[in-house]
């Protein structure tokens, strides 16, 4: 199980998956379908 699952990712497979959903929507809506911007956030300190 786990050579397909390294395989498919090693393919891009998991990271074509999640972003098909995203490039629909934006595409739908008339807009670009790579987004132009991303936001980092972190956070440090007590939870």
């Amino acid at each position: 199980m786990y050579g397909y699952f390294a395989a498919w990712q090693k393919e891009g497979i998991f990271d074509r998956l999640n972003g098909l959903p995203r490039r629909l929507v934006r595409e739908a809506e008339g807009r670009d379908t790579e987004p132009s911007a991303c936001v980092l956030d972190a956070f440090l300190g007590a939870a």
